[in-house]
């Protein structure tokens, strides 16, 4: 029998990859197209989430106990992850939004948040940053099924 961990591991991975191909079969590339060349949207998206989002981090600092403290800088600057499909399915647009959202934060998130990190943990703090594991594993678990899921709608619009 699996451990826990093994089995949590695998619950979170499995939620992933039925996420996406859901939000791939309710979103076409057109769609994505024209929220992506929404220059305000980006713009919005960006500076929320890997501006506002780690100053008001750092900002609540200040009265938390260093482990706490360590949990939200950490948070606050790596946007995205498994609840941000939860969260962007509720921006206008739905569907589309949540896709071209998530995905956008999970991409550049690998490559703005250990800057981010950097400037903001202590010197101390070593930092390993695995960018061939995360490209990887954002193409395995977020790309392809994104992918399938938009095939099926554009092949079988009705098993979508």
């Amino acid at each position: 029998m699996a451990d826990l961990t093994t089995t949590a591991k695998i619950l979170a991975l499995t939620f992933l990859v039925a996420s996406m191909l859901s939000l791939g079969m309710q979103t076409r590339l057109s769609e994505l197209r024209s929220l992506v060349e929404s220059r305000s949207f980006l713009v919005r998206t960006l500076v929320a989430n890997f501006v506002l989002a780690p100053m008001l981090g750092i900002a609540l600092l200040l009265p938390l106990e260093p482990h706490t403290a360590g949990a939200l800088v950490l948070l606050a600057c790596t946007p995205g992850g498994l609840s941000a499909i939860q969260f962007t399915s509720q921006v206008k647009g739905g569907a589309a939004s949540s896709v071209a959202v998530m995905f956008l934060l999970a991409l550049l998130a690998i490559f703005i948040s250990p800057p981010l990190l950097k400037l903001v943990l202590p010197a101390k703090v070593p930092m390993v940053i695995p960018y061939g594991s995360a490209l990887l594993f954002f193409m395995v678990f977020l790309l392809v099924p994104l992918l399938v899921g938009m095939l099926l709608l554009g092949k079988a619009p009705g098993a979508a």
